[in-house]
């Protein structure tokens, strides 16, 4: 998702709140013609507490599940997509060990990398390993 579309969606949901700002769309015919093309709404319903149907918000049946949609327009009618789905919650799990391969990677190759930047390093100061001068 944009940056362009969650602006879009902030003010056209009436909720862009930026100080010293009032970028939320109006009932202009200027800001109007701006939606034509597509409108962002918030949809209540969805699923019903005993499964799925749909229920009643307001004086509309509401049959789309809880969250932002677009609406749209074509010269031939309309189509809606979900934009973001509300949710209840959600569990998440480990699934990479990232720390646990970090560490195998640290002791299978730092020692070998340490040791051939610091034999590099020496030689380019004119020192052997050893601390004699060359």
């Amino acid at each position: 998702m944009g940056r362009g579309q969650i602006v879009q969606i902030l003010s056209q949901l009436q909720a862009f709140n930026l100080a010293g700002s009032d970028a939320n769309a109006t009932n202009s015919k200027r800001s109007k013609a701006k939606r034509s093309k597509v409108e962002y709404f918030v949809a209540h319903g969805g699923e019903s507490r005993q499964g799925r149907g749909s229920w009643k918000h307001g004086d509309k049946m509401q049959h789309l599940r809880r969250g932002v949609w677009a609406r749209y327009r074509f010269s031939a009618g309309s189509a809606v997509k979900p934009v973001l789905l509300f949710v209840n919650g959600t569990r998440y799990g480990k699934r990479f060990d990232f720390v646990g391969t970090a560490q195998r990677v640290i002791d299978t190759r730092f020692k070998s990398h340490y040791e051939q930047r610091m034999h590099k390093q020496l030689a380019t100061l004119g020192l052997s390993a050893g601390g004699q001068g060359a």
